[in-house]
């Protein structure tokens, strides 16, 4: 019988959220120079973001893992109360804050699917139609803290990316057969976050090149409409040059920032 029907699962863990923030780290300290204009930029978009809103007293940041690109300086001595919020915080981070008192580290899950999945998907007679029972209905991650804006920073794809990957890993549905349920996913983050002035960078597309930056081929991240605004960038994100997101090739992301306001 498998582990699964014996043992209370942590969603947490179930899905690799830890191995993946730390993967993550990894892959920076690896690019740290390729990184650093992403990071710049998203630094750079949110505090413009901060500049074109009316003054507030809090702000939620969405997905802020390692702090990487977060303007944590400028958050600061413009908000009474940060909060950063991300389904793991790692240990070196709650080390890094816990001298700021403004600063509010939250572990939360942000599409209300994660809890109901592992029961569902390792079901023996399991379908992707499945899929269709579960419901977010009146799912609402920040009740309790009602920020004065949100910021959701290089999250958006990784909400369904990463149930997608575990799901196609073990073979519990294709790419093509996934694309509605992370279309959902998707579409209601973004109208999750519109209910507040509110901050939208991912990345949209991957973009794989051989070693003589010829594209081979591109595959997107972003299934739902993008809401553009008169506010909206775009840039480009050195992802992976060392062949270890996709074998044999580069890894480049396109991302889209805007604003919702």
């Amino acid at each position: 019988m498998n582990w699964f029907f014996n043992k209370k699962i942590d969603p947490v863990e179930f899905f690799g959220y830890p191995k993946d923030q730390q993967g993550i780290i990894h892959r920076y300290l690896r690019e740290n120079e390729n990184w650093r204009s992403h990071l710049e930029n998203s630094q750079r978009y949110i505090v413009q973001f901060c500049r074109e809103i009316p003054p507030v007293k809090s702000i939620a940041v969405l997905g802020s893992g390692w702090l990487l690109d977060i303007p944590l300086e400028f958050l600061l001595n413009n908000f009474e109360t940060i909060f950063l919020i991300d389904i793991f915080h790692p240990m070196q981070v709650k080390h890094k804050l816990r001298s700021y008192p403004q600063v509010h580290l939250i572990e939360k899950e942000l599409t209300g699917y994660v809890h109901q999945l592992p029961s569902l998907i390792n079901q023996k007679d399991f379908h992707t139609e499945m899929l269709n029972q579960l419901s977010s209905s009146g799912f609402d991650p920040f009740s309790d803290i009602r920020p004065g804006a949100i910021v959701s920073l290089n999250l958006l794809t990784q909400l369904d990316g990463i149930l997608h990957d575990y799901m196609s890993k073990h073979h519990r549905g294709n790419e093509e057969v996934l694309k509605p349920f992370r279309k959902k996913i998707q579409e209601e983050h973004i109208r999750l976050i519109s209910r507040y002035p509110s901050c939208l960078i991912s990345d949209t597309e991957e973009i794989y090149t051989n070693n003589k930056g010829e594209i081979v081929s591109r595959r997107p991240s972003l299934f739902a409409e993008w809401p553009r605004t008169r506010y909206s960038k775009g840039w480009n994100w050195i992802f992976d040059t060392r062949k270890t997101f996709h074998e044999h090739l580069n890894t480049t992301f396109r991302v889209e920032a805007t604003m919702l306001i």
